[in-house]
């Protein structure tokens, strides 16, 4: 099979490609917007519009900007934004680690250390990315608990160690392994033949 004509191996480069293009200007124009809100210092305009579960089913709440100060209002949206730029980075070093693999399989040479090490930083950073999200999430929900009051609903806070995700994270780091492991006996097998 010729993996350079391969038409899926062609879309998927085109698609990730796309996607770091597009992240990078997401993030370079994340980075602007939250120097702009926090250097202005004028009211935020109308309600504040929340969502949480942003990965799954959740939940989205429409709180009157007369709920609580414009300070607080810029608070709540420079901390969902500075998480999320935060977190950037993680999805910028998945998807390059992605892109590196991709060309190799489409060279022809995808058994390398080199992709043994891409997956290893794939699994790490899905680590880091739980760890940001559960951060973030907590912080979050501490913050509405403490400032936002709504007559007869209780806020609480719940921590959640996102299992899920951790659980995807090692099982990429053991994926990363056994993938070196083969490429050290196909190198041992290459060198006794």
């Amino acid at each position: 099979m010729n993996f350079e004509r391969s038409p899926v191996l062609s879309a998927m480069r085109r698609v990730l490609g796309f996607v770091w293009v597009l992240s990078i200007i997401g993030t370079v124009t994340l980075a602007a917007a939250i120097l702009v809100i926090a250097i202005r210092q004028e009211p935020l305009p109308g309600d504040f519009l929340l969502g949480l579960g942003w990965w799954g089913p959740g939940i989205t709440l429409s709180i009157p900007g007369s709920m609580f100060s414009s300070d607080l209002g810029r608070q709540a949206l420079l901390m969902m934004l500075g998480f999320t730029l935060a977190s950037a980075p993680v999805l910028l070093l998945i998807l390059r680690e992605l892109r590196g693999a991709l060309g190799d399989t489409a060279a022809r040479t995808p058994f390398t250390m080199e992709n043994a090490r891409r997956i290893r930083h794939i699994g790490f950073a899905t680590l880091a990315g739980a760890v940001i999200v559960n951060i973030r999430d907590f912080t979050f929900a501490s913050f509405l608990m403490k400032n936002v009051h709504i007559p007869g609903v209780d806020i609480g806070v719940r921590a959640s160690l996102g299992l899920e995700t951790i659980g995807l994270g090692a099982l990429i780091l053991l994926l990363g392994e056994i993938f070196r492991y083969g490429v050290l006996l196909q190198e041992e097998h290459d060198s006794t033949v």
